[in-house]
């Protein structure tokens, strides 16, 4: 099992428009991750009646398949879906990370960003 936290995000800095960003200290999803026979998502926190637990509708799932690696995922969001803060970023960012480690892929941060993204 692995376990990532994944910051909430603003890429609102004024003349920097959306060219900028930061990552925020807080808000931040908690993502878990253990090995499975096929990808199951639980959501937790706030929101979570608005985030899909269907793996075809949720942007874990898309990373979960990008990478070949089925797991039961929970998400703990304590990023807010739709406040501008990156929620389903965090959350597909969180699981790259954790799937990447816990299937011993080899990628290299900047070689997840496609796949998060």
């Amino acid at each position: 099992m692995r376990t990532v936290r994944a910051p909430a995000t603003s890429a609102n800095l004024g003349s920097g428009f959306d060219t900028f960003g930061v990552a925020l200290g807080r808000p931040a999803d908690i993502v878990r991750v253990e090995r499975a026979d096929r990808t199951t998502i639980e959501v937790t926190g706030a929101g979570a009646q608005y985030i899909p637990e269907d793996p075809e509708r949720n942007t874990v799932g898309a990373v979960a398949e990008a990478l070949d690696a089925p797991a039961h995922i929970k998400i703990d969001k304590g990023v807010r879906p739709a406040s501008g803060l990156g929620s389903s970023a965090a959350s597909a960012a969180g699981a790259a990370v954790a799937l990447n480690d816990l299937y011993d892929r080899g990628l290299s941060r900047e070689e997840l960003v496609p796949i998060a993204a």
